[in-house]
């Protein structure tokens, strides 16, 4: 009989103790009970456990690790509640335990459940007696407990507890129903027929034309009990597939939240309710039910069915009178000698003597459990006890004969330690040479090596093989007898459990000894009795209280969905539901919500608990909480600092080399603080754009695996592999091979005062006399006309189709008007034009997708994407567009007006005669009519030309423009090592204040600046700069100085001149840090500081030296950028944070730089990430949210901040908070993004 779920929570924390952690949960784990023996009949239906093959053979710790790693899979087939299901849960509980206190879940007591509608709110209990201590870890027995409290004997039990009845109660003569009666009379049906009350209500059911169901509230799950004909017309559903199932399986992806909440809301509490609900048929289409939900109680009280009418909404009009004379005429109360249950109470009595040895048995068990709270410490104890020591060993010299090795060491050890030492000392000399071969300096060294040595071996088994001892049988007798006569009696653990719960006479004395045992415990411990309603806490230890918040009284007595919320994740949830159904133990982390509304991520395993008889009578929960470092909130506010620090624009001596790029900020992006914002990302705050149709998580899928088959057995071309003069020929490019070890770059100033150290000779950049090959620009399709323009290719495409010949003055302009024409839709795109909106689209195009052309040109065709778009079909577009290869892919694609079509669309790309990758010109065709256009597609995609005179769309925007002189170059060069040491100062504030401090121009600028924006703390670096100079002083000079300056900042004198230096030095510091932490950073943050650095760089920063060895060596950097790419590389190479710079001017906006930092957190080598779009990053977890908000930022030219799932290249995921800063020349072209 499935009778408690003991329930463990496990808060997870990303430090370094997780591992450890993790291994001692374990080992609870494994001490948890899953059976309870009991000596009375079985009391309810004995329950089938439903474990998988695959759950039965993995091991804990596997199972473990994977729900640590969010990797809960609803089980197959099931409907997900959307995760607004789970919004009101602590909302809610808030409510009940506030002003106005709503009954908990299961309020009635086991004799009472069925009054649980009319039951008065719960008071808080008083503080309860302190429970009966456990025994503590051996050898020591129990302290001294209270006498005894006997469990009342079975002359006079507590009220019956409810159990679960069945269908195939005994049979009652002649048995009838009035309620029955009259309702068969009000229909024209056959007077009810059967045995027990349910029966007959079934019979007249079945002759309604409304559909009906009835549920038992005694079985858990609660199960469609009966389901009549008319049901089963109104779902599709056959009669096998509605009953023995719970009614949740109508419901469907728009099914409301709300209504939900409502049903489950009304169904515990036995209230009558009618609600409009969404549900599904069989077939998949939807429908509006109106559903009432009637509860029926038998005529002791208890709550035994509720009966549901359901009705569709669409004939609402035409069955309303009818439906409500059915309502009003179903019983609401019967005989309870109508349908006896056939587990009653009586079944659960035992003896005095049957409870003792139940007791004592328990107490043995989960003795185990508090020595696995402290293994070392019990190991201890353990060493110290004769008995123990000789059971223990007896199993390692079985089990472990290495092992039982070291406890040999450690008991010769201790041995040698009761010794007097003239006799210890040459035993321990003797020992040594015997272990380690070589005799010790002395016989104390021999002691000392040894005790180590012991240490260590203790602390070896207490990590593996007395963890194991403990969990195996061979442990039993010897706690047994560690115990003693402390266990005989039952020691009742009233204080700690819900009072209103009756707790059953044949499990008292497990519920009561591990109750004790576990108030105690370091973990979150819980247990449910799954036999009640709602399945309530009767049992919620101290560190449950102390992680949620809640009081143990506001706790028991409800199911723990109260810590449900929002963000509780909907697969989560039905993880744990499927798992409670089947009775196995379930593993999953989830979202949850603490009193104070704080999410935390819990790390959750539920262990069912059946009895002897097979009845699922508890489960136990465990809870670990998932917490961040104590370091966090430090780190933020460095990140917030550096950032702050990070260029949005740079300095240009040449002339517009793009077109000006208009940011799109929103007045909230503009407003709100950038610490305000990391906080919001870091809580995952994010949001689509409006109107964005996000991709699935699938969409993300094979992002990293498929960086991982690039860089090993078969390396694919990375984004953007061509440079920058030969972008357009990216689709022939060799793969990259892994550059030689680069030559370590020049190092940046350090913090001040100190001039840089030396660098290498300067290494001029090219003279624009002799300039780089020539970069790709962004081309126009304004571009300058060509007298007499024609194209031999487009003339083609006229005649094959029979439309006009082009015209126009551009390529472009040609391509549009026979385009235009053309039957089929048809679109080009510009392969300059950063985010590759559409350039133009044709007439064909609008009548297939509904859009307007003003609404598809300037977009890029993503907007046609939605929730069924096939997430391998986007990756095979992106990557031929990527990679200039023609593709026809067949991908769903959505019109304006919603419906879906499948597109067969083709891409092909367009390039100039110099090889320059122009144009992408899209074919696009609606899939149900491909059978009569196919072979015209066909002869289109032939048809479409392929490549260009350059001279018949020229560039704008050409190379040339980006060259400058030497000079330019060197006062873009000093300008930036001026910015950019800044940014090494941010690396360690306090360190680069210490060096202030001590450089007498620094301070003179620094204490100006402070005099003017900070007052108050230009007294405390005046503080500084006396303590520095009272230190340079002869003592006899800075003593009564000293005594002088205690007077007027303590108004006190100091005791001597000694106390009166100690105590300003410490003063001196603390006004230092203090500097550090918040004036000093605005003040380089400042444009007041930038004259100080470049006086402090000195004529370091008169040369560009040139960071080659750190950039992507395939990257052509444009000369007028030059002075500030290779400034920023050199700067940020040995920066503590991850930095990399994309050129948002190339094709898929490859990452030219990559810092070390980037290298060590994602694994990957300089040379396998540069030269690729970071998206490589990306995986299956990836959340297309944040995904989301990269694209539109990005597009906008506006700063990014998101939290984001990403891989590294061992596979490990890990949550990055990326922040992404554009950067504009001072022409606002769109140059860059350092992120």
């Amino acid at each position: 009989v499935y009778r408690f779920c003991i329930g463990v929570q496990f808060e997870v924390t990303r430090d370094t103790n997780l591992k450890a952690r993790l291994a001692k949960l374990d080992k609870l784990i494994k001490l948890l009970p899953s059976t309870l023996e009991v000596s009375s009949a079985a009391s309810g239906d004995a329950h089938g456990v439903e474990a998988t093959g695959e759950e039965t053979a993995t091991e804990l710790a596997t199972k473990l690790q994977s729900a640590l790693e969010g990797a809960a899979e609803a089980p197959g087939g099931q409907v997900l509640q959307g995760s607004d299901y789970f919004a009101d849960n602590h909302e809610t509980m808030l409510q009940e335990i506030g002003v106005a206190q709503a009954p908990p879940d299961g309020v009635a007591s086991s004799a009472d459940a069925g009054r649980a509608s009319t039951a008065a709110t719960l008071p808080a209990p008083a503080a309860p007696e302190p429970a009966a201590a456990p025994a503590p870890p051996p050898p020591a027995p129990p302290e001294p407990l209270p006498e005894p409290t006997p469990v009342p004997p079975p002359a006079a039990p507590p009220p019956p507890a409810p159990a679960a009845p069945s269908p195939s109660a005994p049979a009652v003569p002649g048995a009838s129903c009035s309620g029955l009666t009259s309702l068969a009379e009000q229909f024209g049906v056959s007077a009810p027929s059967g045995s027990t009350w349910l029966a007959m209500f079934s019979a007249v059911a079945e002759q309604l034309p409304h559909a009906v169901a009835i549920t038992d509230m005694k079985t858990p799950g609660l199960p469609v009990t009966f389901a009549n004909s008319a049901m089963v017309a109104l779902t599709g559903y056959p009669k096998d597939e509605i009953e023995g199932r719970n009614c949740r399986f109508l419901q469907g992806k728009k099914t409301e939240a709300a209504a939900v909440r409502a049903m489950v809301s009304a169904i515990r509490r036995s209230k009558p309710q009618t609600v409009k609900v969404t549900n599904y048929r069989k077939d998949g289409s939807s429908f509006q039910n109106v559903l009432s939900l009637l509860p029926v109680v038998d005529s002791s009280g208890e709550y035994r069915f509720n009966v549901g009418v359901l009705a569709d909404g669409a004939r609402l009009g035409s069955e309303g009178d009818a439906l409500e004379k059915l309502r009003a005429a179903v019983p609401r109360s019967f005989d309870a000698a109508l349908q006896p249950q056939r587990f009653d109470a009586s079944l659960k009595q035992v003896g005095e003597d049957a409870q003792r040895k139940q007791w004592r048995q328990s107490m043995v068990k989960f003795t185990r459990l508090l020595w696995s709270a402290d293994w070392e410490g019990s190991m201890r104890q353990i060493v110290m006890n004769q008995d123990a020591l000789q059971t223990f060993g007896q199993w390692l010299a079985e089990k472990a004969p290495s092992d039982a090795m070291q406890l040999e060491l450690i008991v010769n050890t201790m041995q040698l330690g009761a010794m007097p030492p003239e006799q210890a000392g040459p035993m321990a000399m003797q020992m040594c040479q015997q272990l380690f071969g070589q005799e010790a300096g002395s016989p104390e060294e021999a002691m000392s090596g040894l005790a180590n040595m012991a240490e260590q071996a203790l602390r070896s088994l207490a990590a593996e093989s007395f963890p194991k001892f403990v969990q195996s049988k061979a442990c039993l007798p010897l706690v047994e007898q560690l115990l003693g006569g402390a266990a005989d009696e039952v020691r009742l653990a009233d204080g700690l459990i819900w009072p209103q719960y009756e707790v059953a006479p044949d499990v008292a004395g497990w519920v009561h000894s591990f109750a004790s045992v576990a108030c105690a415990l370091p973990a979150c411990i819980v247990i449910s009795d799954m036999a009640m309603p709602g399945n309530p806490m009767l049992f919620v230890n101290d560190e449950f209280c102390r992680v949620t918040g809640y009081e143990r009284h506001e706790a028991q007595g409800r199911n723990c969905r109260f810590l449900q919320g929002p963000r509780t994740e909907p697969q989560s949830v039905a993880v744990i539901q499927d798992t409670l159904r089947r009775g196995v133990d379930c593993h999953v982390k989830i979202t949850n919500y603490r009193k104070s509304g704080e999410l935390f991520e819990n790390l959750l395993t539920m262990r069912p608990v059946h009895d002897s008889n097979g009845v699922y009578r508890f489960c136990i929960g465990v809870q670990f909480e998932v917490t961040r470092d104590t370091n966090l909130k430090a780190r933020l506010a460095k990140l917030d600092k550096l950032i702050k620090l990070l260029p949005s624009t740079l300095e240009v001596s040449s002339a517009a080399s793009g077109d000006a790029h208009g940011v799109e900020a929103t007045g909230e992006e503009t407003a709100t603080e950038l610490a305000t914002k990391l906080q919001s990302a870091l809580e995952g705050a994010a949001e689509a754009p409006g109107g964005q149709v996000l991709q699935g998580s699938d969409y993300f899928a094979d992002n990293h695996e498929t960086m991982l088959q690039e860089i090993g057995v078969a390396q694919a071309p990375p984004d953007g592999v061509a440079s920058s003069a030969d972008a357009g020929r990216a689709s022939t490019a060799a793969t990259l091979p892994a550059p030689a070890a680069p030559e370590p770059a020049a190092a940046p100033a350090p913090p001040p005062p100190a001039p840089p150290e030396p660098l290498p000779e300067p290494t001029p950049v090219p003279p624009p006399a002799a300039p780089p090959p020539p970069a790709p620009a962004a081309p126009s399709p304004s571009a300058p006309a060509v007298p007499g323009a024609s194209c031999s290719g487009l003339t083609s495409l006229a005649e094959q189709f029979g439309v006009s010949a082009p015209s126009g003055s551009t390529w472009l302009a040609m391509f549009s008007a026979v385009a235009e024409q053309l039957p089929h839709a048809v679109a080009i795109t510009d392969m300059k034009t950063p985010g590759l909106p559409v350039t133009f689209a044709n007439s064909a195009m609008v009548a297939l997708t509904g859009y307007p052309k003003d609404e598809i040109e300037g977009r890029n065709c993503r907007f046609l994407q939605g929730k069924k778009t096939e997430a391998a079909a986007v990756r095979a577009m992106v990557s031929a567009i990527r990679r200039s290869k023609p593709q026809t892919v067949k991908v769903t694609n959505y019109r304006k007006d919603g419906s879906s079509f499948q597109n067969v669309l083709s891409l092909l790309p367009v390039v100039d005669s110099s090889g320059e990758y122009r144009f992408n010109v899209g074919v696009l065709a609606d899939g149900a009519r491909l059978g009569s256009e196919g072979d015209a597609l066909e002869k289109l995609r032939a048809a479409v030309p392929r490549s260009f005179d350059a001279a018949l769309q020229p560039q704008r925007f050409d190379a040339s423009l980006k060259q400058v002189g030497e000079d330019a170059q060197r006062k873009q060069w000093r300008q930036s090592m001026v910015k950019f040491t800044r940014l090494l100062w941010s690396a360690d504030w306090e360190g680069s204040m210490r060096q202030i401090v001590m450089n007498q121009d620094a301070l003179q600028t620094f204490g100006q600046w402070l005099a003017e924006k900070a007052p108050s703390d230009a007294m405390q670096l005046e503080l500084i700069v006396n303590t520095m100079q009272l230190g340079a002083m002869p003592p006899e000079q800075a003593g009564p100085m000293a005594m002088q300056m205690c007077q007027q900042l303590f108004g006190q004198e100091a005791g001597s001149p000694e106390e009166a230096m100690s105590g300003l030095a410490n003063m001196a510091e603390q006004a230092l840090r203090s500097l550090a932490a918040e004036s000093f950073p605005k003040f380089v943050q400042s444009k007041a500081c930038l004259p100080l650095v470049e006086q402090l760089l000195g004529g370091a920063a008169d040369e560009v030296r040139l960071a080659d060895g750190l950039i992507w060596p395939q990257y052509e950097v444009a000369p007028d950028v030059a002075g500030w790419v290779h400034s920023f590389a050199s700067v940020a190479c040995a920066l503590p944070a991850c930095i990399v710079i994309s050129d948002m001017a190339m094709p898929g906006n490859p990452m030219l730089f990559v810092n070390d930092e980037f290298c060590r957190v994602t694994g990957y080598e300089r040379h396998e990430a540069q030269g690729r779009n970071c998206r490589f990053l990306q995986g299956p977890r990836t959340e297309p949210q944040s995904v989301a908000v990269i694209q539109d930022t990005l597009r906008r030219g506006v700063d990014c901040h998101v939290k984001i799932t990403n891989y590294r290249k061992s596979g490990e995921l890990f949550e990055n908070l990326l922040t992404m800063r554009p950067v504009h020349d001072s022409n606002g072209v769109y140059r860059f993004c350092i992120g």
